[in-house]
């Protein structure tokens, strides 16, 4: 069974993602981090997902931070970064270090679920 994770400082984001994805995703697990810290300390520690949801800009360590990290320590999991407009500065940035893909966090439910599966198969 695939696990995912949502990586976002916004309680209220994390929670609602996580309830949209549940509905619409059989056969996959879901977790949830609220910070860059959490989840590096949760990998750490032998936690393990496939693809992490993760937050572009949050306090402490942020999402290029994080994207970082992880792609280097835990080359095999998959990481889709959540952006805003304006954020759009920094794409380049987290998938030359590594992401597998973006996708704007105004951007419709429908969307958000086709680059999930995309890397879920990939």
């Amino acid at each position: 069974m695939k696990n995912i994770t949502i990586v976002d400082d916004h309680p209220l984001i994390r929670k609602s993602l996580l309830k949209l994805l549940i509905k619409n995703f059989n056969h996959i697990n879901f977790d949830e981090a609220s910070s860059g810290e959490e989840i590096l300390d949760k990998l750490k520690n032998g936690f393990k997902t496939d693809l992490i949801l993760l937050d572009l800009n949050m306090p402490g360590i942020g999402g290029i931070e994080t994207c970082r990290k992880i792609t280097k320590q835990y080359p095999g999991i998959k990481i889709v970064i959540l952006t805003l407009n304006e954020e759009c500065l920094y794409l380049d940035q987290v998938i030359d270090i590594g992401a597998n893909a973006y996708v704007d966090k105004i951007e419709s439910k429908e969307k958000i679920y086709s680059v999930i599966r995309e890397q879920m198969v990939n």
